[in-house]
Parts: structure tokens; C-alpha cells; sequence
């Protein structure tokens, strides 16, 4: 955890060869590998012993090497969220067994039903070569990867050349219910465990940005029609805070824009619903747009994802450069800072090295800077979640998607205001309802 804090890789073999040039003998040197690899109990006990010394030896001198440049208060902030991780793991998330059930029937049936569609036009939605080869017998023209030399057929690919043929909307529904029936499927088949639940894993030195991240299975892909079975133990309620904004909100604070600061100084500011209505699209796709332009996308980007109109999406984005000059211009102090500097932190002070930013190859420059604006934005969100997470340490928490903790709690439990976290105001948005799919402001 230090390590990743200051830009190191967090692991030990590579903190060694890193800072010592020292290279560590892999575990298959005392474990073999292959079918005939050992248990470590089948290793003597001397074997065992040296490599524990080593590495303890090793955990020690990287400490001391990095100790003095680890940022104390982001460190504690982990050792905090560390134990309450542990226990949101032990705890897991009960699954609604009869509606997971109903809703693999209500995925079955609509796999078949967008799969008989494909089948009439004679293309499996799965297979790239496929439907590579139906769009260029409708006269399509493709466009292709300059690594492999093979056709684009994913999803953005249909979207931004392809939407004008409805074959391309039913292999987009096919692939989306496919990839809905395989996420239940995998809830029944390989998480559910005995106690009716599931338990993720939840990894704090996964993300480079800090923000928690899950596996077996990944929280952070549960989208809202996937949260539906997941639902609070009997007597209790599904319960959610949820940061309102908050990325937004420490940009409006970071780059001290007056006009961002003016609709969040407002409790009913919300900038996303301002570009829904600019641009007549749903509040959802006006959020994904509002962070593409900050993020480095354009109006191929919007028009690719979103299917807004090239000219409305150069529109939008020149407007938001007017209207939002103070962060623009934040935003190309924070470039100009990677390029000379080589990296980027944090709020609370965590640390990551860009080195392509100094490349002279401008693709491989302009992506490294696009995540480098993406790290303090998202980071600090993530901070802020961390000591919320920490203030409500004796609340039962379930589950943490990004800004937002999910709760297992009895009915009559308040779950208090969580205390000053950051510079600027930081509201919460509170949900309550059966499950976490179905959930209403509390």
C-alpha cells in the first residue's frame, strides 16, 4: 500500500529489482511448478524458513528505503479502510435467490429472441469474423485495427459506422442481454456460496487512482438492472449513500472555476442536467459526456458512444471551454505540470508517474495526459469515499462502488452525516428500498 502511495509497483519482487536492482527468486525455486509442483507443506521446514527471512529481510529494507517519502495521512487512511474491507468481505451481500432465478428466465428468453434475429440475417453477434463479413455484404465500409490488420466490429465500432443498419442494433441487444445472462450466471454458478450470499474480494493497490476496486465478482460492473438481487437480511433495509457529484466537485474546488463553483454553490446545482437539457438527451448520457470532454474525448467520441451529432458534439465542446475557462485553463497547468515533472497527485498526496508524457510520440503523449488529469480528479474522489467509509466504520457495509457505500441495516439505524472530508461541501444522496436495484431517495 506505502509503495503504490509514492508510484512504485506494489508488489515485493518488483519493489526489490526496482529500488535495489536486486532480482528476487520466484516461488516456483521452492515450489517447483507444473504438475510437479509442491505444497508448501511438502518443502522442509529449513527451506521454508530461509524464504520467510528473506522476505521479511526484503519487506524491511524497501520500508526504510521508502518511509520517508510515503504521505502519512494517505497511509493511515488505508490502514483505516484496511480492516473495514475485511469485515465487508466476511459480511458479503445476501442474494435474492428467487428473483435471481426469474431473472436468468427473463435473460434466457431475450438472448433467444436477439440470437433468432441474428440467425435470420445469417451472423453470430459472438464472432467478429462473422459479422465482419455480413457488414461488408451490406456494403458497409470497415475500418480496421493498424496492429492486427483486422476489422473493428465492437461496439463502438457499430455506433459510430454502423448505427444507420438495424443489424447493427440487434447484435449490440444480443451482445448486451448475453453479457446480463452471463453476469447472473455467474452469481449462481460461481459465487454464491452456502449462506445464501456472496463475498467479493476488495483490493485497495489494484487501481492506480486508489479507488477500491472488487473481484469474484466485480461490484464495480453491477449495473442498476444487475443490482436487483442483491437485497438486505431480513428485518432490514437496502441502504445507499452516495456522494452527489463529487469528481465534479473537487474540480470545482481544484481549479477554483467561478463558474462551477456557482452551480454547486447552489444544493439543487447539478451540471449534468444543465447539458441534458443543452443537449435534449437523457441526464445519464449528459453525465458520460461531461466527463469524456474532461477526460480528452471529442465530438467523435460523443458521437461514437452517445450517437450525438458531430456538429452538436463541436458545439458542446466549444461551449464548455467558454463557460468553464478557469478549469480549462486548470486543466492545462495540471499537462504542461506532468510533462515537466513526470507525475501527478492527489489530494492527500498519492503519487503517479507518467513517464509517456514526456514522449515524443504524440499518441502515446496525449493518452498518458489524459489519465494523468483522470488521477487527482479521481483520486481525491476516492479519498473522500475512504474517510467516509472510516466515519461509518460501526454501520454494517455491504458493498463500495466508487462514490457510492451500500448498507445491510435494521430499520430504525441512522447513518449520520460523516463529518467534514473535504475542502468544499460534499452532500450525500441517501436511497432506501427491498434491494439495491430498486431503491428510492430515503
Amino acid at each position: 500500500i506505502a509503495a503504490q502511495l509514492i508510484g512504485l509497483r506494489p508488489d515485493l519482487a518488483s519493489l526489490c529489482l526496482d529500488l535495489f536492482g536486486y532480482l528476487k527468486p520466484p516461488i516456483t525455486d521452492l515450489i517447483g511448478k507444473g504438475k510437479n509442483q509442491k505444497t508448501m507443506a511438502e518443502v522442509p521446514v529449513q527451506d521454508v524458513a530461509e524464504r520467510c527471512c528473506l522476505d521479511a529481510r526484503m519487506t524491511y529494507q524497501v520500508w526504510e528505503h521508502i518511509k520517508p517519502n510515503v504521505p502519512k495521512a494517505a497511509l493511515e487512511l488505508e490502514l483505516q479502510v484496511l480492516p473495514i474491507l475485511i469485515e465487508v468481505e466476511k459480511r458479503g451481500i445476501l442474494v435474492d435467490q428467487d428473483r435471481l432465478a426469474l431473472e436468468i428466465k427473463k435473460a434466457e428468453t431475450q438472448v433467444a429472441f436477439y440470437g433468432a434475429l441474428a440467425a435470420r440475417e445469417d451472423v453470430n453477434p459472438r464472432s467478429p469474423k462473422q459479422v465482419a463479413a455480413k457488414l461488408k455484404e451490406r456494403g458497409h465500409t470497415l475500418t480496421y485495427n493498424y496492429q492486427t490488420g483486422n476489422p473493428v466490429t465492437n461496439d463502438d465500432a457499430l455506433r459510430m459506422y454502423h448505427w444507420d443498419d438495424p443489424l447493427s442494433h440487434i447484435i449490440l441487444f444480443a451482445r448486451k442481454c448475453s453479457h446480463t445472462l452471463s453476469w447472473f450466471e455467474a452469481i449462481r454458478d460461481k459465487h454464491l456460496q452456502a449462506d445464501g450470499r456472496i463475498h467479493a474480494n476488495f483490493h485497495q493497490t489494484i487501481t492506480d487512482s486508489g479507488r477500491v476496486a472488487s473481484s469474484k465478482p466485480n461490484m464495480q460492473n453491477a449495473e442498476e438492472p444487475h443490482r436487483v438481487v442483491f437485497v438486505a437480511s431480513p428485518g432490514n433495509e437496502a441502504y445507499s449513500a452516495d456522494f452527489s457529484q463529487i469528481e465534479y466537485r473537487v474540480l470545482a474546488w481544484a481549479s477554483g472555476d467561478s463558474k462551477l463553483q456557482q452551480v454547486y454553490a447552489n444544493p439543487l446545482g447539478d451540471i449534468h442536467t444543465d447539458t441534458a437539457l443543452r443537449l435534449n438527451v437523457p441526464r445519464r448520457i449528459a453525465k458520460n459526456v461531461n466527463f469524456s470532454l474532461l477526460y480528452g474525448g471529442d465530438e467523435h467520441t460523443m458521437y461514437t458512444r452517445y450517437n450525438i451529432p458531430l456538429d452538436q458534439g463541436k458545439a458542446l465542446l466549444l461551449d464548455h471551454r467558454m463557460t468553464y475557462r478557469e478549469l480549462w485553463g486548470w486543466v492545462d497547468e495540471q499537462k504542461e505540470g506532468v510533462r515537466r515533472k513526470g507525475y501527478i497527485e492527489t489530494l492527500m498526496g498519492r503519487r503517479r508517474y507518467f513517464p509517456h508524457a514526456q514522449s515524443d510520440w504524440g499518441k502515446e503523449s496525449a493518452k498518458a495526459l489524459r489519465e494523468a488529469i483522470n488521477h487527482p480528479i479521481q483520486g481525491s474522489a476516492a479519498e473522500i469515499q475512504k474517510k467516509a467509509m472510516v466515519a461509518w466504520a460501526k454501520h454494517p457495509q455491504t458493498n463500495n462502488i466508487h462514490d457510492d457505500t451500500w448498507f445491510d441495516k435494521p430499520l430504525g439505524e441512522v447513518i449520520g452525516e460523516p463529518g467534514a472530508l473535504a475542502p468544499f461541501d460534499a452532500p450525500l444522496k441517501r436511497k432506501r428500498g427491498a434491494n439495491f436495484g430498486e431503491i428510492y431517495d430515503a
